[in-house]
């Protein structure tokens, strides 16, 4: 099937309407809506809209044809689809709007599928009623849809007139090449989403949580205790080194017969003797006055 989409609008002589409009009702090409985008699953279509403006305001009869060749296996599908449409233009409408009518039947003695659709807001005074035939052939279906928009004070006569001009829709189908058309079954609706509830959580299932085990870091702390040992040694060996450099630089003059308790005190000595020199000969007096 051809996805392209081919639309012609046809408004006032260029094609018949497929109605017969009230008495007296005029046709008002400035009020016909823009054809819709896309019609029977996007096959190509031809479409022709018009629009008829009753004599007295707040009443307007709208009615729009389109024809599209469709393969004969997916004729039922395609045309239950459009069937579907003034049930589905309800519902856009909120749930302000309110059915009064909405049915789906397939006319065996016209050989076409006809919906019907009445609905009333009450709280921005509109009335709407529509009504959808479909008939087709071997190559083609054909839908048409005939919608009266009427204000709620709408006078009794034009709400009367305009809905008994919908039973003149026509596909313009021959009767004689019609072919008998079903509803196709509506697919299984999704399920309706459950309202939040707070419970105990008693009835939660929760997968399972999979931890994958980590594996252990060495432990380093061995090593760092080690090579602490081991700066510390090489400290302690580099210094005795030196202090060994440094005895073998500068020997004590000590003779090595001498204990090492009685070096240590000559060293003593020599260091008294040292800074007794570098008092001078002042320090000297002072200690022998308080001597004396």
């Amino acid at each position: 099937m051809k996805r392209a989409l081919l639309l012609v609008a046809l408004v006032g002589t260029a094609h018949a309407a497929p109605i017969t409009p009230p008495a007296g009702w005029t046709l008002d090409p400035s009020l016909a809506p823009p054809p819709a985008a896309t019609r029977f699953g996007g096959a190509v279509t031809k479409v022709s809209v018009y629009a008829y403006r009753a004599p007295a305001p707040g009443a307007v009869l709208y009615v729009n044809r389109a024809e599209a060749e469709v393969a004969a296996a997916e004729r039922d599908r395609l045309a239950t689809t459009e069937l579907e449409e003034p049930r589905n233009a309800l519902r856009r409408q909120g749930a302000n709007a309110k059915a009064e009518e909405d049915a789906q039947r397939f006319d065996a003695a016209t050989n076409q599928l006809v919906a019907t659709v009445t609905w009333r807001d009450a709280t921005v005074g509109v009335i709407d009623s529509t009504r959808l035939v479909i008939a087709g052939d071997a190559t083609k279906l054909v839908a048409v849809t005939g919608q009266c928009v009427l204000a709620a004070d709408a006078p009794a006569d034009a709400i009367k007139t305009c809905q008994a001009a919908l039973a003149t829709l026509d596909t313009e189908i021959p009767a004689a090449t019609r072919v008998p058309m079903a509803i196709a079954a509506a697919s299984e609706p999704p399920p309706k989403p459950r309202p939040d509830v707070l419970d105990d959580g008693g009835k939660m299932s929760l997968p399972a949580i999979r931890v994958e085990p980590t594996t252990p870091e060495p432990d380093r702390r061995p090593v760092y205790v080690g090579g602490g040992l081991v700066v510390f040694a090489a400290i302690f060996w580099w210094n005795r080194k030196r202090r060994e450099k440094f005895e073998r630089e500068h020997p004590r003059e000590v003779p090595d017969r001498i204990p090492r308790a009685t070096a240590k005190k000559k060293r003593d000595e020599d260091a008294d003797d040292l800074h007794a020199a570098a008092a001078g000969p002042a320090s000297g007096a002072q200690d022998d006055g308080e001597a004396k």
